[in-house]
Formats: structure tokens, sequence, C-alpha cells
């Protein structure tokens, strides 16, 4: 279920224990909403970066396209986007490595290279941004894998380390309920070992195909049957009507079923294709030929992996960012894991605090809303200045496509 729904049925199992307990029904969160709630983690995290500005001049999306990224309005666009970007990352921080290592004095001794990395990010507050971009989004694509996989330990692995992110970041009902969905399945073992055979036998996700790396979450299942359901009329006006809704709800599924079956027998050959659809010579193709216009586009901005001034730097266009976002970075890993911890001990393990005890936001400062408390009184008028050239350029842009006056403007 998704995050509202989840709530609701929790509750109702710690409310009426005897015919909705936890040792009668397993209830899971869904694994698509959990990871559109991590990519709009990750786009607020890099918004105002520089991030899709560079996606934009690297010809990998449009304006508007890449915009939406920083929402997860699409999922499967937004999550390819974090693919190139974490591809183009790697290879510019592998260019970075080769340059220390091909500069380094003879008389000093090399770092391998996770020392080295952590070497820069104390020395680089842009280093230290950009490696924990990749990390993050690293991270993610870890998560969608587990999935695709059908991996439940590696599901249940790669979750647990997502969680102090929600915390940091403010993802109050995500972090609440998210922490509980991860009890649930680390106890399996002991609850239900029966059920915890098969998830561990990767019957926790839906395998529609017989193709490697295509099983997906229970709940996208549930979204791709109901766009079948629904038809091309929808499904409005339905909920107003009982007797149209009662008749949608047991001959919907059933129709769906059947369409599917004689789809199946008129083209059998789409069962017999062993290969995940991404990997065609043409979608690979493509996807390498973004990567490299990627991170070509990034190093020619300036790689922030090389970068050795101190100051923390928009991506595009290397405007110094205000000091309290870089403190951030430096601390954000450390209040997030503490968070979650402290959440973990307190309401799961020795239950001395309610679940529904608000939980504490963190006033962070990233690039999008950085502390204007701590900026000077010039640097806020030539914030505004920006905004409004910014804004009069669109208007003089619109005036000339619509044929636009003095008066008009």
């Amino acid at each position: 279920m998704d995050q509202p729904l989840y709530t609701l049925v929790k509750e109702i199992q710690w409310n009426w224990p005897e015919l909705y307990g936890e040792d009668k029904l397993i209830v899971m969160f869904g694994p698509l909403h959990i990871e559109m709630g991590a990519l709009r983690l990750l786009g607020e995290w890099l918004d105002q970066s520089g991030w899709t500005s560079t996606l934009v001049q690297a010809n990998i999306s449009s304006v508007g396209i890449a915009i939406s990224y920083v929402k997860a309005s699409h999922v499967g666009r937004t999550r390819r986007a974090h693919q190139i970007t974490a591809c183009a990352l790697f290879i510019l921080l592998k260019v970075a490595y080769k340059h220390y290592m091909e500069n380094i004095e003879p008389n000093e001794q090399s770092l391998n290279k996770d020392d080295w990395c952590n070497l820069r990010c104390a020395e680089s507050p842009q280093f230290h941004f950009w490696y924990i971009t990749l990390k993050l989004q690293m991270l993610v694509l870890t998560f969608v894998s587990s999935v695709r996989w059908g991996d439940f330990q590696l599901y249940i692995n790669s979750l647990t380390e997502m969680m102090p992110w929600f915390f940091a970041m403010n993802h109050v009902n995500y972090a609440r309920w998210l922490s509980i969905h991860i009890r649930d399945m680390a106890s399996l073992d002991n609850r239900h070992p029966d059920i915890f055979r098969e998830f561990t036998s990767g019957k926790f996700v839906v395998h529609k195909t017989t193709r490697p790396f295509s099983a997906i979450g229970i709940d996208h299942a549930h979204e791709q049957a109901n766009a079948l359901v629904k038809g091309d009329g929808g499904a409005i006006g339905l909920t107003e009507d009982p007797t149209a809704l009662r008749r949608w709800m047991l001959a919907g599924p059933e129709v769906s079923r059947i369409i599917k079956d004689f789809e199946n027998q008129m083209d059998p050959k789409d069962n017999e294709v062993d290969l995940h659809h991404e990997q065609t010579k043409a979608t690979q193709d493509i996807f390498a030929q973004n990567v490299r216009s990627l991170s070509t586009t990034m190093e020619d901005m300036g790689n922030p992996y090389m970068e050795e001034s101190k100051d923390l730097l928009v991506l595009d266009s290397r405007d110094i960012v205000d000091p309290s976002v870089t403190q951030t970075i430096q601390q954000i890993g450390a209040i997030g894991k503490e968070q979650y911890d402290a959440y973990v001990q307190d309401r799961l393990i020795d239950r001395t605090v309610p679940i529904h005890e608000p939980i504490k936001k963190n006033k962070l400062c990233l690039f999008r809303c950085p502390n204007k408390k701590a900026m000077s009184k010039d640097k806020l008028q030539l914030r505004s200045l920006k905004s409004d050239c910014s804004l009069f350029s669109r208007l003089f842009i619109s005036c000339q496509v619509r044929g636009g006056d003095l008066d008009f403007f």
C-alpha cells in the first residue's frame, strides 16, 4: 500500500489485534511508492544545484522535463536521469583519482580510492556534495535493483540505509512508517517463517514475465492492473453509482485477464524473449551517448571532483553558495542517522515514546533554501535583482512571441 493506506491498516491491526493482528496479516509498504518518495528526496537535494541545467545543456532533456525530475513527476524518466547522472559522476570521479595518481610526488605515499575520497570530502565542499549525490543515487538504484531481482535481503538492507535520509530531509511520514515496515520485514523470520521463505525466494514482488530483472512491486502491479481495468473511458463517476462500481470491481479484473490471455495467444513470441527491454543495442547506445554527453558537459563546466576551492559552487553558473549549505553537507549524514537510531530505540524497542509523537524537523540549509538570515543585505539585493532580470527576460520573450507593445509588457 501507499503511505496513507499503510498508516490506516497498521492502526487497524493495532486496535483490533484479535481480528486483524500482525500475527494474522502481513502489510507491506509499496516498493513503487517508496521509490517515488526516494526520487523526490533526491530532487530536493539537487534542486538549484545546477543539475537540471546541466542535463539541458547536455541535450538529454528539455527544460520542462528536466524541471519535472526534481519532483519526480514521471518515475521512469526521473530514474533514468539519475542513472545517467550516476554513471557520469562515476566517470568524473575516476578521472579525478587518475589525475591524483599521476601527479603524486615520488616520496609521497599514495592513498587508496576510499581514503582519497574521504580526504577530498574534508578538503572540498564541492567534492563532498557530489560525492554524497553519487552515493545517494546508487543507494536508490540499489533499492530498485532489489525489487527487479526479487532479492528480499537486499531490499531490507538498502531500505535501512535510505532511512536516515528520510529523517534528515524532513520526510516525516515516510520516516515514521517506513521504520515500522522495516521492523515488520526484518522480523518475518521469527513471526512468519513460511512467509519469510517465500519472500526470500523472490515472491515479495510480482513476476509478470520470465525475463530477468523485470519483477515489479505489488503496488506497481496494482497500478498497471487498474490502468487496464479502467480502459479508455477511465473510472470517473464510478464511485457515485454503487451498482456501476460493484459491476466494475467484479468484472473489470476478469475482463483484463481475458484480454491479456488473448494477447499472449495471438503474439506468443513476447514470452520467448529472454532479455530485459532495456538490453537492446539501440537503447544501450542511446544511454551510453547520454552518459558521455553529460560527463563531457560537466567536465567543461569544471569537474566537481577536481575542485580545489573551499567554496561550494552551483555547477553551471559557478555562483558561490551560502556557507550554511556547506555546513549542512558536513552534518546531514550524522543528523539523519542519529534521528533514525533514536526513533527505532525509543518507539519500536523501548516503546517509551508513542508512535504518533511528532518527529522534530531539521532546519537544514540546501541549495534551494539557503540561510537568508546569514546573508548580507548586498547578497539579498543581488539575489532579488537576478530574480527580477529573469522575470523581465521572460516577459520580453513573451511580448516578442505575441507581438505585444510596451503597455502590454
